[in-house]
Protein backbone atom coordinates (compact mmCIF):
# COMPACT_ATOMS: atom_id res chain seq x y z
CA UNK A 1 0.00 0.00 0.00
CA UNK A 2 3.13 2.55 1.28
CA UNK A 3 4.34 1.38 -2.59
CA UNK A 4 1.00 2.19 -4.40
CA UNK A 5 1.10 5.75 -2.49
CA UNK A 6 4.95 6.35 -3.49
CA UNK A 7 3.98 5.51 -7.06
CA UNK A 8 1.41 8.16 -6.95
CA UNK A 9 3.85 11.00 -6.13
CA UNK A 10 5.93 10.20 -9.22
CA UNK A 11 3.42 10.05 -11.28
CA UNK A 12 2.17 12.97 -10.81
CA UNK A 13 5.53 14.00 -11.41
CA UNK A 14 5.44 12.37 -14.87
CA UNK A 15 2.49 13.93 -16.04
CA UNK A 16 3.87 17.04 -15.06
CA UNK A 17 6.59 16.42 -17.86
CA UNK A 18 4.47 15.39 -20.08
CA UNK A 19 5.71 11.97 -20.21
CA UNK A 20 2.93 10.23 -22.63
CA UNK A 21 3.95 13.11 -24.92
CA UNK A 22 6.44 12.42 -28.31
CA UNK A 23 8.71 15.46 -26.94
CA UNK A 24 9.47 13.02 -23.89
CA UNK A 25 10.01 9.62 -25.28
CA UNK A 26 13.03 11.62 -27.29
CA UNK A 27 14.48 13.36 -24.60
CA UNK A 28 16.92 9.98 -23.97
CA UNK A 29 16.96 6.32 -22.40
CA UNK A 30 17.30 7.74 -19.09
CA UNK A 31 13.91 9.30 -18.95
CA UNK A 32 12.24 6.33 -20.13
CA UNK A 33 13.95 3.86 -17.92
CA UNK A 34 12.28 5.65 -14.78
CA UNK A 35 9.44 5.59 -16.91
CA UNK A 36 9.48 1.76 -16.67
CA UNK A 37 10.81 0.99 -13.19
CA UNK A 38 7.84 3.29 -12.05
CA UNK A 39 5.31 1.36 -14.28
CA UNK A 40 7.44 -1.97 -13.15
CA UNK A 41 6.47 -0.71 -9.58
CA UNK A 42 2.94 -0.12 -10.03
CA UNK A 43 2.11 -3.46 -11.58
CA UNK A 44 4.31 -5.14 -8.45
CA UNK A 45 2.25 -3.65 -5.85
CA UNK A 46 -0.88 -4.39 -7.60
CA UNK A 47 -0.13 -7.81 -8.20
CA UNK A 48 1.10 -7.78 -4.15
CA UNK A 49 -2.25 -5.64 -3.35
CA UNK A 50 -4.44 -8.70 -4.82
CA UNK A 51 -2.38 -11.79 -3.61
CA UNK A 52 -2.93 -9.96 0.06
CA UNK A 53 -6.45 -10.21 -0.27
CA UNK A 54 -6.42 -13.65 -1.80
CA UNK A 55 -3.97 -14.45 1.33
CA UNK A 56 -7.09 -13.13 3.74
CA UNK A 57 -9.65 -14.57 1.99
CA UNK A 58 -8.08 -17.87 2.11
CA UNK A 59 -7.34 -17.45 5.94
CA UNK A 60 -10.67 -16.35 7.06
CA UNK A 61 -12.31 -19.44 5.20
CA UNK A 62 -9.37 -21.84 6.28
CA UNK A 63 -10.33 -20.42 9.91
CA UNK A 64 -14.39 -20.79 9.41
CA UNK A 65 -13.44 -24.58 8.20
CA UNK A 66 -11.38 -25.51 11.25
CA UNK A 67 -14.45 -23.88 13.65
CA UNK A 68 -16.75 -25.87 11.81
CA UNK A 69 -14.72 -28.81 12.18
CA UNK A 70 -14.15 -28.42 16.00
CA UNK A 71 -17.52 -27.83 16.83
CA UNK A 72 -18.44 -31.04 14.65
CA UNK A 73 -15.54 -32.98 16.78
CA UNK A 74 -17.16 -31.24 20.38
CA UNK A 75 -20.75 -32.97 19.06
CA UNK A 76 -19.42 -35.98 18.21
CA UNK A 77 -16.83 -36.05 21.67
CA UNK A 78 -20.06 -34.61 24.00
CA UNK A 79 -22.66 -37.23 21.81
CA UNK A 80 -20.21 -40.29 22.81
CA UNK A 81 -20.09 -39.02 26.45
CA UNK A 82 -23.98 -38.82 26.81
CA UNK A 83 -24.23 -42.29 25.25
CA UNK A 84 -21.77 -43.74 27.52
CA UNK A 85 -23.01 -42.14 30.70
CA UNK A 86 -26.87 -43.20 29.50
CA UNK A 87 -25.44 -47.07 29.33
CA UNK A 88 -23.92 -46.74 33.20
CA UNK A 89 -27.09 -46.03 33.99
CA UNK A 90 -28.15 -49.67 33.53
CA UNK A 91 -25.04 -51.27 35.11
CA UNK A 92 -25.23 -53.26 37.95
CA UNK A 93 -22.45 -51.52 39.99
CA UNK A 94 -23.78 -48.52 42.00
CA UNK A 95 -20.91 -46.20 41.54
CA UNK A 96 -20.88 -46.51 37.75
CA UNK A 97 -24.39 -45.58 37.75
CA UNK A 98 -23.47 -42.71 40.07
CA UNK A 99 -20.80 -41.54 37.15
CA UNK A 100 -23.37 -41.86 34.79
CA UNK A 101 -25.56 -39.61 36.75
CA UNK A 102 -23.00 -37.34 37.02
CA UNK A 103 -21.88 -37.05 34.20
CA UNK A 104 -24.92 -36.60 32.26
CA UNK A 105 -25.64 -33.30 35.42
CA UNK A 106 -22.28 -32.23 33.88
CA UNK A 107 -23.25 -32.70 30.31
CA UNK A 108 -26.56 -30.36 30.59
CA UNK A 109 -24.99 -27.84 32.25
CA UNK A 110 -22.00 -27.72 29.79
CA UNK A 111 -24.56 -27.73 26.86
CA UNK A 112 -28.00 -26.63 28.71
CA UNK A 113 -30.10 -25.88 24.81
CA UNK A 114 -28.91 -29.27 23.63
CA UNK A 115 -29.18 -31.59 26.76
CA UNK A 116 -31.02 -30.24 29.40
CA UNK A 117 -34.22 -30.97 28.76
CA UNK A 118 -32.91 -34.51 27.21
CA UNK A 119 -31.00 -35.14 30.82
CA UNK A 120 -34.00 -33.74 32.66
CA UNK A 121 -36.41 -36.28 31.39
CA UNK A 122 -33.68 -39.12 31.07
CA UNK A 123 -33.43 -38.79 35.01
CA UNK A 124 -37.00 -38.67 35.59
CA UNK A 125 -36.97 -42.00 33.49
CA UNK A 126 -34.51 -43.81 35.45
CA UNK A 127 -35.84 -42.93 38.85
CA UNK A 128 -39.51 -43.90 37.79
CA UNK A 129 -38.05 -47.14 36.54
CA UNK A 130 -35.66 -48.05 39.65
CA UNK A 131 -37.59 -46.67 42.29
CA UNK A 132 -41.34 -47.14 41.01
CA UNK A 133 -43.59 -48.53 44.19
CA UNK A 134 -40.83 -49.75 46.07
CA UNK A 135 -37.81 -50.61 44.05
CA UNK A 136 -34.99 -48.16 45.24
CA UNK A 137 -32.10 -49.38 42.83
CA UNK A 138 -31.52 -52.16 40.55
CA UNK A 139 -29.98 -54.95 42.58
CA UNK A 140 -32.49 -54.89 44.74
CA UNK A 141 -35.97 -54.99 42.04
CA UNK A 142 -35.54 -58.52 41.33
CA UNK A 143 -34.88 -59.80 44.83
CA UNK A 144 -38.04 -57.58 46.10
CA UNK A 145 -40.16 -58.98 43.30
CA UNK A 146 -39.26 -62.31 44.10
CA UNK A 147 -39.77 -62.36 47.66
CA UNK A 148 -43.04 -60.37 46.63
CA UNK A 149 -44.24 -63.26 44.63
CA UNK A 150 -42.56 -66.10 46.73
CA UNK A 151 -44.92 -64.46 49.67
CA UNK A 152 -48.25 -64.23 47.96
CA UNK A 153 -47.82 -67.90 47.06
CA UNK A 154 -47.11 -69.03 50.45
CA UNK A 155 -49.88 -67.04 51.76
CA UNK A 156 -52.58 -68.16 48.76
CA UNK A 157 -51.45 -72.32 49.68
CA UNK A 158 -51.78 -71.31 53.35
CA UNK A 159 -55.20 -69.72 52.98
CA UNK A 160 -56.47 -71.51 49.82
CA UNK A 161 -59.72 -73.87 52.28
CA UNK A 162 -60.57 -70.04 54.05
CA UNK A 163 -60.27 -68.25 51.13
CA UNK A 164 -64.11 -66.95 50.22
CA UNK A 165 -65.70 -63.11 50.17
CA UNK A 166 -65.27 -61.86 53.79
CA UNK A 167 -61.59 -62.25 53.48
CA UNK A 168 -60.95 -61.04 50.26
CA UNK A 169 -62.74 -57.89 51.43
CA UNK A 170 -60.17 -57.82 54.28
CA UNK A 171 -57.50 -57.79 51.72
CA UNK A 172 -57.26 -53.84 51.59
CA UNK A 173 -54.25 -52.02 49.80
CA UNK A 174 -52.68 -50.33 53.17
CA UNK A 175 -52.22 -53.70 53.82
CA UNK A 176 -50.50 -54.74 51.04
CA UNK A 177 -48.35 -51.76 51.03
CA UNK A 178 -47.48 -53.05 54.55
CA UNK A 179 -46.25 -56.23 53.49
CA UNK A 180 -44.99 -55.54 50.22
CA UNK A 181 -42.23 -52.95 52.04
CA UNK A 182 -41.10 -55.94 53.83
CA UNK A 183 -39.35 -56.93 50.88
CA UNK A 184 -37.83 -53.80 49.99
CA UNK A 185 -34.68 -52.06 51.34
CA UNK A 186 -35.16 -49.66 53.99
CA UNK A 187 -34.02 -46.48 51.91
CA UNK A 188 -33.16 -45.00 49.08
CA UNK A 189 -30.22 -45.81 46.91
CA UNK A 190 -27.89 -43.44 46.64
CA UNK A 191 -28.08 -43.15 42.90
CA UNK A 192 -32.04 -42.13 43.08
CA UNK A 193 -31.10 -39.28 45.26
CA UNK A 194 -28.16 -38.53 43.26
CA UNK A 195 -30.46 -38.13 40.47
CA UNK A 196 -32.93 -36.24 42.42
CA UNK A 197 -30.67 -33.73 43.70
CA UNK A 198 -29.03 -33.62 39.52
CA UNK A 199 -32.89 -33.06 38.27
CA UNK A 200 -32.30 -30.23 41.61
CA UNK A 201 -29.10 -28.26 40.19
CA UNK A 202 -30.87 -27.97 36.62
CA UNK A 203 -33.56 -26.24 37.99
CA UNK A 204 -36.20 -28.26 36.51
CA UNK A 205 -39.89 -27.14 37.21
CA UNK A 206 -43.25 -30.05 37.00
CA UNK A 207 -40.59 -33.12 37.42
CA UNK A 208 -42.74 -36.02 37.03
CA UNK A 209 -42.14 -38.57 39.79
CA UNK A 210 -45.00 -39.85 41.16
CA UNK A 211 -45.23 -43.58 43.01
CA UNK A 212 -41.78 -43.77 43.52
CA UNK A 213 -39.74 -44.82 46.74
CA UNK A 214 -37.36 -41.99 48.46
CA UNK A 215 -37.52 -43.09 51.99
CA UNK A 216 -34.64 -41.90 54.10
CA UNK A 217 -33.76 -39.80 50.54
CA UNK A 218 -31.37 -36.97 51.56
CA UNK A 219 -33.12 -34.17 49.35
CA UNK A 220 -31.69 -30.88 51.49
CA UNK A 221 -31.94 -27.42 49.51
CA UNK A 222 -33.14 -29.79 46.50
CA UNK A 223 -34.95 -27.77 44.02
CA UNK A 224 -38.37 -29.26 43.52
CA UNK A 225 -40.84 -26.84 42.52
CA UNK A 226 -44.29 -28.03 41.10
CA UNK A 227 -42.81 -31.76 41.01
CA UNK A 228 -45.37 -34.50 40.91
CA UNK A 229 -44.85 -36.98 43.89
CA UNK A 230 -48.28 -38.18 44.12
CA UNK A 231 -48.39 -41.66 46.25
CA UNK A 232 -44.52 -41.36 46.80
CA UNK A 233 -42.99 -42.90 49.90
CA UNK A 234 -41.03 -40.20 51.41
CA UNK A 235 -41.23 -41.40 54.80
CA UNK A 236 -37.83 -40.32 56.94
CA UNK A 237 -36.95 -38.35 54.11
CA UNK A 238 -34.34 -34.88 54.60
CA UNK A 239 -36.00 -31.94 53.11
CA UNK A 240 -34.72 -29.01 54.74
CA UNK A 241 -34.35 -26.28 52.64
CA UNK A 242 -36.02 -27.81 49.91
CA UNK A 243 -37.68 -25.99 47.57
CA UNK A 244 -40.99 -27.59 47.11
CA UNK A 245 -43.39 -24.99 45.51
CA UNK A 246 -46.00 -25.97 44.44
CA UNK A 247 -45.11 -29.43 44.60
CA UNK A 248 -48.28 -32.11 44.21
CA UNK A 249 -47.37 -34.61 47.58
CA UNK A 250 -51.41 -36.18 47.32
CA UNK A 251 -51.40 -39.60 49.20
CA UNK A 252 -47.83 -39.38 49.58
CA UNK A 253 -46.18 -41.08 53.08
CA UNK A 254 -43.86 -38.08 54.67
CA UNK A 255 -44.05 -39.69 57.87
CA UNK A 256 -40.84 -38.74 60.25
CA UNK A 257 -40.14 -36.34 57.32
CA UNK A 258 -37.82 -33.67 57.98
CA UNK A 259 -38.44 -30.34 56.50
CA UNK A 260 -36.79 -27.71 58.47
CA UNK A 261 -36.89 -24.78 56.33
CA UNK A 262 -38.37 -26.00 53.20
CA UNK A 263 -40.41 -24.01 50.84
CA UNK A 264 -43.79 -25.55 50.62
CA UNK A 265 -46.05 -22.75 49.02
CA UNK A 266 -49.16 -23.89 47.40
CA UNK A 267 -48.33 -27.32 47.59
CA UNK A 268 -50.66 -30.14 48.02
CA UNK A 269 -51.07 -32.51 50.72
CA UNK A 270 -54.83 -34.23 50.13
CA UNK A 271 -54.85 -37.49 51.36
CA UNK A 272 -50.74 -37.34 52.28
CA UNK A 273 -49.77 -38.78 55.76
CA UNK A 274 -48.31 -36.46 57.76
CA UNK A 275 -47.56 -38.38 61.23
CA UNK A 276 -44.12 -37.28 63.21
CA UNK A 277 -43.47 -34.92 59.84
CA UNK A 278 -41.12 -31.85 60.96
CA UNK A 279 -42.61 -29.04 59.51
CA UNK A 280 -41.06 -26.31 61.77
CA UNK A 281 -39.55 -22.91 60.42
CA UNK A 282 -41.09 -24.06 56.57
CA UNK A 283 -43.14 -21.30 54.57
CA UNK A 284 -45.70 -21.67 52.71
CA UNK A 285 -47.55 -24.17 54.90
CA UNK A 286 -51.33 -23.28 56.22
CA UNK A 287 -53.64 -25.24 58.26
CA UNK A 288 -56.02 -25.69 55.38
CA UNK A 289 -52.97 -27.38 53.72
CA UNK A 290 -52.20 -29.56 57.02
CA UNK A 291 -55.92 -30.61 57.61
CA UNK A 292 -56.34 -32.28 53.53
CA UNK A 293 -53.78 -34.85 54.46
CA UNK A 294 -54.96 -38.02 55.70
CA UNK A 295 -53.45 -37.71 59.15
CA UNK A 296 -51.17 -35.63 60.91
CA UNK A 297 -50.38 -37.89 64.43
CA UNK A 298 -47.26 -36.09 66.01
CA UNK A 299 -46.37 -33.58 63.43
CA UNK A 300 -44.23 -31.03 64.90
CA UNK A 301 -45.37 -27.07 63.83
CA UNK A 302 -44.17 -23.93 64.56
CA UNK A 303 -45.87 -22.41 67.93
CA UNK A 304 -48.98 -20.59 65.45
CA UNK A 305 -49.63 -23.31 63.39
CA UNK A 306 -49.90 -25.86 66.57
CA UNK A 307 -52.09 -23.45 68.33
CA UNK A 308 -54.21 -23.34 65.16
CA UNK A 309 -54.22 -27.18 64.41
CA UNK A 310 -55.25 -27.71 68.00
CA UNK A 311 -58.43 -25.35 68.15
CA UNK A 312 -59.48 -27.10 64.59
CA UNK A 313 -59.13 -30.77 66.50
CA UNK A 314 -60.52 -29.40 69.64
CA UNK A 315 -63.52 -27.42 67.19
CA UNK A 316 -64.16 -30.56 65.28
CA UNK A 317 -64.12 -33.34 68.11
CA UNK A 318 -60.72 -34.97 66.43
CA UNK A 319 -58.57 -35.42 69.90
Amino acid sequence: MLLLIAFSFDLYDMTQTTWLSFEFWSEGEKSKSVVMRNLGLLMVAIAGFFIAIFRGIVAVRNTQVAHRNSEIAEKTQVTTAFTAAIEQLGNDGLSIRLGGIYALGQIAQDHPEQYKSVVSNTLQAFIRSTSYHGKSHIENNNEAEAGWIAHQEAEQEKNAHLMHEEQEQHWQQDSQEQEYSNFLPNETGEDISAALMTIGQLKIQRAKLPNTFLVGADLRGCFLQGVNLKFAKLDNANLAMADLKYADLSNANLQGAFSLGANLKGSLFKGAKLDRADFRAVSGLTLAMIVSAKSWEGIELDDYLDKQLSDYMEKNNLN
